[in-house]
């Protein structure tokens, strides 16, 4: 019995000692140090305009934080802060058939990120995030178009999340 209590003596001492050290079950790896992000809308510079698209990044990429951090979201200057455009939106014929003989396309979301992080000069980026999602070539896209740009844009915010909050 004695070795149990001298191994959770060894254990707490040592998990006290690492108080400097921020543990997360989570995976989030934000310094405690940052307390607020900002993101300014990401403007369309696509030369293929989807009208609602820079809001729909711009907000997801808000809630992401807003969800998923303790990080307090406000309008500009954030410790993290986040601008940027999109820079391509296509659809394009995908070079290669399926088994049944049918074609496919793919939509293609391309998303230029500046991240500045006030705190941490040292991990300021700029970089372009390109995500796409095949469908049937035979589809209506303007039937589907809203639900493809949702499925890319979740992905396109968990890269940047996974980029800045998680340090992949």
């Amino acid at each position: 019995m004695n070795w149990i209590k001298s191994f959770a003596l060894i254990f707490l001492t040592t998990l006290y000692g690492c108080g400097g050290v921020n543990y997360s079950l989570s995976g989030i790896n934000i310094p405690p140090e940052v307390k607020t992000v900002s993101v300014k809308l990401f403007v369309n510079k696509a030369p293929l305009i989807n009208p609602l698209l820079a809001q729909v990044y711009t907000e997801k990429l808000k809630d992401k934080f807003i969800n998923q951090t303790s990080l307090s979201v406000i309008n500009e200057n954030g410790d993290w802060a986040f601008q940027g455009y999109i820079s391509n939106y296509v659809v394009e014929p995908v070079n290669r058939q399926s088994i049944g003989g049918g074609t496919r396309n793919k939509l293609t979301i391309s998303i230029s990120v500046a991240f500045e992080n006030a705190k941490n000069k040292d991990e300021n980026f700029e970089r372009v995030f390109t995500r796409f999602k095949d469908f049937e070539a035979s589809s209506d896209f303007s039937s589907i178009e809203s639900s493809l740009v949702d499925d890319i844009t979740d992905i396109l915010v968990q890269d940047v999340f996974n980029e800045t909050a998680l340090k992949w």
